[in-house]
């Protein structure tokens, strides 16, 4: 169990939203890592830059 809630998967964006459904619909419910993980859709979406992490520049 987590210690962060997660999202409510109706009051997310598109994107988020599909894959939440499609997870439901394969397993039955949301992972429940991707509630949490959804609360950021920067780091939902894995791009590097999403502000949580300081990145070197090359």
């Amino acid at each position: 169990m987590a210690r962060i809630d997660g999202v409510n998967p109706e009051e997310v964006e598109t994107y988020i939203k599909k894959v939440l459904e499609s997870q439901e619909k394969t397993w039955g419910a949301p992972l429940l890592n991707h509630l949490v993980y959804a609360r950021r859709p920067s780091i939902f979406r894995g791009q590097g830059r999403c502000g949580l992490v300081s990145v070197p520049r090359a």
